[in-house]
């Protein structure tokens, strides 16, 4: 039987084959989407969104009241546009989601940080809207998510009712990587913006509308404990928020 340890070493080992595979398909794909035509742009971008997990897994505690939660994402795009009206991107970034939560458990005040950082790999077709100038596009498709880091704080004030299990909100800081899938499948959309630098042509400033919702449960089979009503519910990442980058023409 495998221990945690080497479970953990298996999934590291899937992370880095991913990402020498995405890395290679940003090294080889400007060769290649060249000989069909068409322009590729690369892209670096930062981001700032909120985040959220809908529906909140407390493991049989009292519930908390949502606290909105942002968090930051940096990472790099691949584009490539076969003509005026349709193209593509897809590339790899960092981003820091999860859910805050503040407010009343069980007659004590308390606050929960649930943290999950994901190494995130998009496939997005792309479809132009309006504006040839400065285009608008819309943007959809699927993105695989990597779990890199999962942490809970949890901190509550004395008094009130006992919690029905303590041992699942410790005090302080909780490395949780354990507790949750290493991967996540969401399905993203996107509006993008684009401004081009009349002395720079090579360049194109990168406004983006971004949202994403996971679709599968993020829970660890082990940890899909059913709430204090007796009934357990899936929970999703989510995010909504802004991005912006700088795409550089490589090929025309």
């Amino acid at each position: 039987m495998k221990t945690n340890q080497k479970r953990f070493g298996d999934k590291l080992k899937f992370l880095r084959k991913a990402l020498l595979i995405i890395s290679i398909s940003l090294v080889f794909a400007p060769a290649v989407m060249s000989q069909r035509g068409g322009s590729f742009y690369l892209e670096p971008s930062v981001a700032i969104t909120s985040r959220w997990i809908a529906n909140q897994a407390i493991y049989g505690n009292g519930e908390l009241p949502y606290v909105t939660s942002f968090g930051p994402y940096g990472g790099f795009r691949t584009y490539y546009f076969a003509s005026s009206d349709i193209g593509m991107n897809y590339g790899i970034g960092y981003r820091k989601m999860g859910q805050n939560y503040e407010g009343e458990e069980k007659g004590a005040n308390a606050k929960r940080k649930v943290t999950l950082d994901y190494v995130q790999i998009p496939l997005l077709g792309m479809f132009a809207l309006a504006d040839r100038e400065y285009p608008t596009w819309f943007s959809i498709g699927p993105q695989v998510c990597f779990l890199a880091k999962a942490n809970q704080y949890f901190t509550r004030e004395p008094g009130g009712e006992s919690m029905a299990k303590p041992e699942y909100l410790p005090e302080g800081d909780t490395n949780t990587y354990q507790w949750y899938k290493p991967f996540d499948l969401m399905i993203v959309m996107e509006f993008n913006k684009m401004f081009r630098f009349n002395k720079t042509p090579r360049l194109t400033m990168n406004y983006t509308l971004e949202s994403g919702f996971g679709l599968l449960d993020i829970n660890g089979n082990a940890y899909r404990i059913p709430n204090y009503r007796k009934v357990y519910g899936p929970s999703h990442n989510m995010y909504f928020g802004f991005r912006i980058g700088i795409m550089y023409r490589a090929v025309r």
